[in-house]
């Protein structure tokens, strides 16, 4: 089967997991650098999740607009602009007047540990940055209008340790409630939905049971090629 994506100029919208010293914007959180990429065994592009894809599809990066630490959603103790639902960021994916051709988004994670609202229950929530249903749908109607010819894909995060051994902490809400809202805002924005749960992921390809190491880069590369070379 042909490869659609061989030349493709791909870019990243993410968090932690999507970070690499040397890759982000100047003044952008990052996670993998330092001691954390001898003890993750990532170092260099090709051992990331998002460099592996891309090589696999014979693609080419042209932006990785991924901070450490951010929401999706709008809070008020975090770094502004850094939540993926603002101008900013939303904005950040092209580079030298390229266009991306592929957006892969990765966020959701750290709006569940800080327990955002997960749905609009009310109107006044269909404004409300702070609610991840809003936020999510917020990014993608952005990232349309921003590259309306981009091919992009919505990751859904796969199982957190915290999920595997039944103890969710106090007053958060469900991660799979997260879960769904990406794959419903992804669905009315006319994105594609790639599932990270259920693949071949244990706590020993993470260093923390969030934040994979070299292992666990390989998997979650394993699991996006394979549902983008089905697509």
């Amino acid at each position: 089967m042909e490869n659609s994506f061989r030349g493709k100029y791909f870019s990243i919208l993410g968090d932690s997991v999507s970070t690499l010293e040397g890759y982000q914007p100047s003044g952008y959180g990052v996670y993998y650098r330092d001691g954390v990429r001898f003890s993750a065994g990532v170092f260099f592009y090709g051992d990331t999740w998002w460099g592996q894809t891309i090589d696999r599809l014979g693609g080419k990066l042209l932006a990785n607009d991924s901070w450490s630490g951010s929401l999706v959603c709008r809070h008020p103790d975090c770094m502004i602009p850094s939540y993926g639902a603002s101008d900013e960021r939303c904005a950040a994916l092209g580079r030298g007047g390229i266009l991306p051709d592929v957006i892969l988004v990765f966020m959701g994670i750290n709006d569940w540990g800080w327990g955002m609202r997960v749905r609009a229950e009310r109107e006044a929530d269909l404004q409300d940055l702070s609610v991840f249903e809003t936020a999510y749908a917020a990014m993608l109607a952005k990232l349309k209008a921003n590259y309306p010819k981009a091919d992009i894909r919505c990751m859904v995060m796969g199982e957190h340790a915290f999920e595997r051994e039944g103890r969710l902490p106090q007053g958060m809400y469900p991660l799979e409630e997260y879960r769904e809202v990406i794959r419903t805002c992804a669905k009315k924005a006319g994105a594609a939905v790639i599932e990270l749960l259920g693949m071949a992921y244990c706590e020993e390809d993470t260093l923390d049971g969030l934040h994979p190491n070299a292992r666990g880069m390989r998997a979650i590369a394993d699991t996006v090629c394979a549902q983008m070379e089905k697509a």
